[in-house]
């Protein structure tokens, strides 16, 4: 599976992901192939890009809770879209708090880990679809970390509301395929400490989700200074937000930048103690399917493999089945450790080269 732009895509090419509407319509299947008018209808819409089954990869297999877990992020960030424009425009903060409701109630008692998907995302979009698995996240973390109920719900629409100054920025800045300018990058600044303001004086929101956005934007400005702040400084909310905020990004798709897989991004978190703390990055791992037994990965030596037993304790040191010599090798041993360390996720473990026209026409014919 990869994920191929918009302007890239080709007749016959196989959907990977399904793609519904804002209604939750589905419109295409998973492994439907590209016929004139699907390719028209997604060259001429709002997505960055579709992920694209290799040629003679199979459909991968999905539960129908992991089927209605992809139907119901497309609603909640078209739900979501509204409110937000709402209240850019002076309307009232309640209106996210019946998302915030819906979101409580599926995540925050869930004891199972679940398979988290990142949704196709367009200029349109993506701010919105980013702030719904924030908030989703968020409370997936606070709830294994054990904050009560009614604790997590005010982190849960800081969440949603915390990049609603993205909504003040000119489109052609915020979705700008290349780096931004000096002079754009103050004016995206600008604009989400305008949403910033928007939600801190608003008096009608409750001190604990002023708190929370305020604190966001501290650590937020730390950065861009060039800083390394503590996160201990802040409450547990803020720092669940935080890292549940760039987890998100580093994971979707943006059009300036490769996604990093889950796994990356989480040992990129767990590197990071210092700044994203352990427990929560722990409560994340204990929340979403990491790398489950069944994956393919690729070893930092360049071999492949399959996670055959999951490590609990520690996710990056599972059992697995070398494709090379056909041994099983267990990564919490440390003896083993030192020569097979996972160096990430493979989307498709096919071993045969890839070949484009280019390549064949500079292939010279043996005389």
């Amino acid at each position: 599976m990869k994920f191929v732009k918009q302007e890239q895509l080709k007749l016959g090419m196989r959907i990977a992901k399904s793609i519904y509407n804002d209604k939750g319509v589905l419109l295409y299947e998973r492994g439907t192939a590209l016929v004139p008018a699907a390719l028209q209808m997604l060259q001429n819409g709002d997505l960055f890009g579709v992920y694209i089954l290799d040629a003679t990869e199979p459909v991968p297999p999905m539960t129908d809770e992991e089927i209605e877990f992809e139907r119901v992020q497309t609603l909640q960030w078209a739900e979501l879209k509204k409110a937000l424009e709402s209240i850019a425009e002076g309307g009232n903060f309640n209106q996210v708090e019946p998302l915030a409701n819906k979101i409580l109630d599926m995540y925050s008692h869930l004891k199972k880990r679940i398979t988290f998907f990142q949704t196709l995302r367009g200029p349109s979009d993506q701010y919105f679809k980013h702030s719904v698995n924030v908030a989703s996240l968020t409370c997936m973390v606070a709830s294994r970390l054990n904050i009560h109920y009614k604790e997590i719900y005010p982190i849960v629409c800081a969440a949603l509301v915390h990049d609603v100054g993205k909504l003040y920025v000119d489109p052609d800045i915020l979705y700008k395929p290349d780096k931004l300018t000096e002079s754009e990058l103050k004016t995206v600044r600008d604009a989400e400490i305008r949403g910033y303001n928007l939600i801190r004086n608003n008096v009608g929101i409750s001190a604990t989700i002023r708190r929370y956005i305020t604190q966001f934007y501290q650590i937020s400005m730390e950065k861009r200074s060039g800083g390394m702040f503590d996160s201990s400084k802040y409450l547990l909310g803020t720092q669940i937000l935080k890292t549940m905020d760039l987890f998100d990004l580093m994971t979707s798709m943006r059009i300036y930048k490769k996604e990093e897989s889950i796994y990356r991004a989480c040992c990129y978190l767990m590197d990071n103690s210092q700044i994203y703390p352990s427990k929560i990055v722990e409560a994340l791992v204990d929340s979403i399917d990491v790398i489950p037994s069944g994956t393919c990965v690729e070893l930092q030596s360049g071999e492949k493999g399959l996670v055959v037993i999951e490590n609990n304790r520690d996710f990056r040191k599972p059992t697995i089945l070398s494709f090379k010599d056909n041994r099983m090798y267990d990564l919490a041993d440390s003896k083993i450790a030192e020569g097979y360390y996972i160096k990430d996720i493979l989307a498709n473990f096919d071993n045969r080269n890839k070949m484009d026209l280019e390549t064949l026409e500079r292939v010279q014919p043996v005389s």
